[in-house]
């Protein structure tokens, strides 16, 4: 949704409070990553849905992780180690 200055904001769920973990946050970093579109900027507070500070590193993995997962998808291509069922 576009804010009243043009800026785009993208809502995200993580979800309990003091059930978030490493994983969440990892999912919601790919998750703004693929909804920020071509923003040259990203600020966000995902890293406060967690009680562990340390977990913010899943945050920054997920953003940096999402480009590839979305070009893997998109060529067809499988994970390492991936089956099919």
């Amino acid at each position: 949704m576009l804010a009243d200055d043009g800026t785009t904001v993208v809502a995200l769920g993580v979800g309990e409070a003091g059930s978030v973990d490493a994983d969440a946050l990892r999912r919601a970093g790919a998750a703004l990553a693929r909804n920020a579109g071509s923003a040259s900027k990203v600020a966000t507070t995902l890293t406060a849905a967690a009680d562990d500070p340390g977990l913010a590193a899943a945050v920054v993995e997920g953003i940096g992780l999402a480009p590839t997962a979305t070009l893997r998808l998109r060529s067809g291509s499988k994970a390492r180690g991936a089956s099919s069922t």
